[in-house]
């Protein structure tokens, strides 16, 4: 028994590294596209290193469950399609012997995973978004690119169609910098400059709708000048709840739930506005809750995945194993889909997604007994 142990178990491990690696590398091509475009428009490579070296640990939060899963069904499909697990029935093996080693690896992968959840991935996070915020103050018209809404300046969000060194061609502009009222502004051209911390568009063949509040029509120009103030000016990222730790989420919860216990003994505020605080504090402990949740139900995703890929990986041909690997992979993206779901309704109390969180686990993992109860 031991020998069959090892022998699975040491497959296991094999095809889990390669997976791991596959799936790292997978999801790391993006990043490297996008690297290489921003390296020939002039951004520095080594902000650039730094952002992909940051980005690989919150990456392992998805590749080490999706790597347990594949080689759980690679493993255990390839031993049912070489008969393997025929000869170990008829020999009267018990196959949850068989498996225990292989969960006990998705015991350790999921203790892993929680720690790297809770407290690797938020520091990622937000190193991560911190270095974005920076390149985008200190990159400056490198990064503007044609074709794409640009919404990394305050107020304004704009788009062209073609650019020739600082030179912008059919330029699109909304500008919500005058009373958040929303100021459409086109050009033919215009010429980009930096001056301190603003940008100035030299515009060439302009036409502006609304011109102001005391000229609501649109008005035209064959020659304008556009300033967008700050624009150059370096930016701080503000933390969300995706960049704080197991502890500082928790002690986040207790600080908001004592200011809304403190709300009633409040005599300045009028009942409204206490209603409207009272509303928005719960949506925020709400937001915290899920998350806490969120990682701790995701954190044990390579335990669940392993447990429901074994069964499903013992097959008796090559084409039920197939099967196996596409019931699979349908249920992956259910349960990421579902936790998904649950993130967007997180500032919603009145639906528990800080429970619902748990539904993909609760329901993977009871299929999971269900499946290894008829091949045992």
């Amino acid at each position: 028994m031991r020998i069959l142990q090892r022998y699975v178990t040491g497959s296991y491990l094999t095809a889990f590294i390669l997976g791991e690696l596959v799936l790292t590398f997978v999801l790391s091509i993006g990043l490297l596209v996008k690297a290489a475009e921003l390296v020939v428009r002039g951004l520095d490579p080594a902000l650039i290193a730094k952002f992909l070296l940051v980005s690989l640990p919150q990456s392992l939060t998805f590749t080490v469950p999706l790597a347990a899963l594949v080689s759980a069904l690679l493993v255990f499909g390839r031993l049912s399609a070489d008969n393997e697990m025929s000869a170990m029935k008829a020999c009267g093996v018990n196959l949850w012997q068989v498996m225990l080693p292989v969960a006990g690896l998705g015991v350790l992968m999921s203790l892993l995973s929680i720690y790297i959840n809770n407290e690797i991935s938020p520091q990622s996070h937000y190193a991560r978004r911190s270095l974005s915020a920076t390149a985008a103050s200190g990159a400056g018209l490198k990064l503007l690119q044609p074709g794409i809404f640009i919404q990394d300046f305050p107020g304004m969000t704009f788009w062209f169609a073609r650019r020739e060194d600082n030179e912008l061609f059919n330029l699109l502009i909304f500008d919500k910098s005058r009373d958040s009222k929303n100021r459409e502004i086109r050009a033919e051209r215009a010429l980009v400059e930096v001056r301190g911390d603003d940008i100035l568009l030299d515009m060439h063949n302009v036409r502006i709708e609304p011109f102001s509040d005391t000229h609501p029509g649109a008005v035209t120009a064959d020659r304008l000048t556009h300033v967008i103030p700050d624009a150059m000016k370096p930016r701080v990222y503000k933390p969300t709840v995706s960049s704080y730790r197991r502890g500082d989420l928790k002690a986040m919860i207790g600080e908001l739930e004592a200011e809304a216990a403190a709300l009633d003994s409040d005599e300045t505020m009028l009942p409204a506005e206490r209603d409207l605080v009272r509303v928005d504090l719960r949506k925020r402990v709400s937001a915290a809750r899920t998350e806490l949740h969120r990682r701790m139900a995701l954190g044990f995703s390579p335990l669940v995945f392993i447990l429901l890929g074994m069964p499903l990986g013992i097959r008796s041909s090559r084409r039920e194993s197939t099967v196996g690997i596409a019931i699979s992979m349908a249920v992956m993206v259910l349960y990421y889909s579902l936790l998904i779901i649950t993130k967007s309704v997180a500032k919603r109390p009145e639906y528990y997604p800080h429970l619902l969180a748990w539904l993909p686990t609760v329901v993977c993992l009871v299929l999971a007994a269900i499946l290894i109860r008829r091949n045992r």
